[in-house]
This record gives structure tokens, sequence and C-alpha cells, in this order.
């Protein structure tokens, strides 16, 4: 594969995947799942049809991807919250600070993120168990100050 614009192939298909997903964490936001088509997507990202298929076989596998990007993303908020303290009931309210702010700051992404609120949403119910020890970003380590 050639590269353009100095990216290889690899790179552009991640940055194209990487749209896909911020404007389906718009869209999901501000519509809903059973409002948001994959036209609409790709109206939002900027891209044509081809790119849809390259990263996502559906849009059920797009709104997953969206939903494991904010859950990862509250859970990374959350651990350097949570590592700032020295833990404890501390540390329980610096999550609850940190929840609290990402919701005030971006109220579009809670209504993906805080589980699921029709019926034609694809995500399985096992999606709504996911917890820190199911973070892909999550390792003993990584959060020293949460007790499993």
């Amino acid at each position: 594969m050639r590269d353009y614009d100095g990216k290889t192939a690899a790179e552009r298909i991640a940055e194209r995947r990487e749209r896909l997903i911020d404007a389906g964490v718009e869209l999901f936001g501000e519509r809903g799942y059973a409002a948001t088509s994959i036209r609409s997507v790709l109206q939002q990202s900027g891209l044509r049809d081809r790119y849809f298929g390259e990263s996502f076989a559906d849009l059920d596998s797009l709104l997953a991807a969206v939903y494991s990007r904010l859950i990862d993303e509250e859970i990374s908020g959350c651990a350097a919250a949570i590592d700032k303290t020295n833990g404890g009931s501390e540390g329980a309210r610096a999550m609850i600070d940190t929840i609290t702010r990402s919701f005030e700051k971006n109220p579009v992404r809670p209504a993906s993120s805080r589980g699921r609120s029709s019926a034609a949403d694809p995500l399985p119910a096992s999606n709504d168990k996911r917890g820190f020890a199911d973070s892909p970003n999550s390792s003993p380590t990584s959060c020293p100050r949460v007790q499993r």
C-alpha cells in the first residue's frame, strides 16, 4: 500500500474509524440510536459510503465502539482522579466529581453512555455490567487505589 500525505494505509483507516466514532458519539447522543442512520453518520463524519464498511459491519457495531470509547474515557478520568487522592471516601468523592463534571461539560454524551434509553438499542445487556476490570486500559497498576 502506498503512503498518502505521509500516512500509511493503516493510519488512514484508523483516522477514518475515529471520525466515524466521533460522528456516532454526536448523533447517538443527540438523536438516539433509532433516529441515526449509517448515511447520517457518514454525512456527519464527512466520509464516503465505502469507508463505513472498512471499519464497521453495521450501525450496531458502531454503537458498540461508541459505547466502549465513552466508558473507557470515563474509567480513565475516574482512575486519574482517584490516583490524586489517598483513596477511601476521598477517592470515591473524586470519582463522583469527575463523572459529574464530565456530564456537565458535555450534556450530549450522557445520552449515549448512561445506559439505554430506547428499546431499539441493540447493545447486549452484558455491556451494562461492564466495569473497570473489563476495560482494555485497566491493569492492576493503572488504578492502584481501586480495590477489586
